[in-house]
C-alpha cells in the first residue's frame, strides 16, 4: 500500500495536457495500473491509502481514481 500511495503521490496529474506524446505514453500506463491494482481495494482499504496521501496525492486520488 505503501508503494501505490508513492506512485500516486508523484502522478503527474497533468500529463493529458502535453504535446507530447511521449509523456502520455508515459503517464497513461501508470494511471492505468493504478486504477487496477485500486478496483481491488475495499473501501477500508481505500481510506487507509488516503491517510498515506500527501496534499497533492489527495487531489490526484480524487481527481482520476475516486
Amino acid at each position: 500500500m505503501k508503494e501505490l500511495a508513492k506512485r500516486i503521490n508523484g502522478f503527474d496529474w497533468a500529463y493529458e495536457m502535453s504535446d507530447d506524446p511521449r509523456i502520455f505514453d508515459t503517464w497513461a500506463p501508470l494511471e492505468k495500473g493504478i486504477r487496477k491494482e485500486l478496483s481491488t481495494f475495499s473501501d477500508e482499504e481505500k481510506r487507509k491509502l488516503i491517510n498515506l496521501l500527501t496534499g497533492k496525492g489527495i487531489e490526484v486520488f480524487n481527481r482520476y481514481f475516486n
